[in-house]
């Protein structure tokens, strides 16, 4: 009997499965492996969840926005990809300028993140809601995602010359503006205060004021000349983890 249940085991079916899921065998059923963990519904739930709000925060964050306004962005970002990097005019390096271009557009939808829950009167049925901090993390992340597509473009054309240190403070520069916006909006519950400091930010660094620049358009021999990319991407890191400050201490008095 027992070379008969070797037999099926090797050559029928169960062949297909491993030693520890053949039922009968001294195994347990499923497909139990040293360190591998099946992937629980509860599990699959709280991730299918997330990303219906990040879906649902992204299309929040959109709401209005104009065929033209996309067709603008659009337009600046292949300019961004077909004008070779280190092309200078009056203003500077081309791609820097056009970088700057890219990253001014989304002003207005910028300043929403974290101001709208407040502008919208739903701020107190939010923050009496579970998962506060599921909120913070899909709200940044829809505005990561306006950041990445609307400097595309420049990004490209970055990584098409290899020029290493231009694509660091790109991303620094992304990370940055989002998390920015949140702190703000989260903070003052408007949207003005995001306009006014990220406005008189860009300003400076489309005037050359290398201590304002945020994104490495402020180029010295063709290499960023301001703050170093760890600076930046560490403060928008750190305006992240204050808004899910500002956000835990809303939500804990509800």
């Amino acid at each position: 009997v027992g070379d008969g249940a070797a037999g099926d085991r090797d050559s029928g079916p169960l062949a297909l499965l491993p030693d520890a899921a053949a039922p009968g065998l001294g195994g347990t059923a499923g497909f139990a492996r040293p360190g591998y963990r099946p992937l629980s519904a509860r599990d699959a739930r709280t991730r299918l969840a997330f990303g219906r709000l990040l879906a649902g925060e992204e299309r929040i964050l959109l709401r209005g926005t104009s065929r033209w306004w996309w067709l603008v962005a659009a337009a600046l970002n292949v300019a961004g990809l077909v004008v070779p990097a280190g092309l200078t005019g009056p203003y500077g390096a081309s791609t820097a300028l056009l970088l700057s271009a890219c990253w001014i557009w989304p002003l207005l939808i910028w300043s929403r993140l974290g101001a709208r829950r407040r502008e919208n009167g739903v701020d107190v049925l939010l923050g009496a809601c579970p998962g506060a901090y599921r909120q913070v993390t899909a709200e940044w992340l829809a505005g990561l995602a306006l950041t990445l597509l609307t400097g595309i473009g420049p990004l490209l054309r970055l990584v098409v010359e290899s020029d290493g240190p231009r694509i660091a403070a790109w991303v620094a520069g992304a990370l940055f503006i989002p998390s920015l916006a949140l702190l703000l909006g989260s903070a003052s519950r408007s949207h003005r205060l995001f306009q006014a400091l990220y406005l008189a930010l860009w300003y400076g660094a489309v005037n050359q004021l290398a201590a304002a620049d945020y994104m490495g358009t402020v180029l010295v021999h063709g290499r960023p000349s301001g703050p170093s990319w760890l600076l930046v991407a560490g403060a928008g890191l750190a305006m992240l983890a204050l808004t899910f400050g500002i956000r835990a201490g809303v939500h804990s008095t509800r």
